[in-house]
């Protein structure tokens, strides 16, 4: 979503450009087409091929909170 928003945030902006984009019936298969066609490399720098990787093996104890003693 952030390459879309590089590429065309300005019109956003424009008074009714928005409301007549989205009104188009084929707009999300637009917006998905062009989100994985335009070039990443000049909106995200030399970090355009990262992802990130979350196992979601964080154990069992990571949200407790532990108590605090005033001492």
């Amino acid at each position: 979503m952030d390459i879309l928003l590089f590429y065309f945030g300005w019109a956003l902006r424009i008074p009714l450009v928005p409301l007549l984009f989205f009104s188009f019936p084929a707009s999300p298969r637009l917006v998905s087409f062009l989100a994985n066609r335009l070039p990443k490399r000049l909106v995200r720098g030399r970090c355009y091929n990262v992802s990130c990787f979350v196992d979601g093996d964080y154990g069992g104890e990571w949200n407790k909170l532990s108590e605090w003693k005033s001492t």
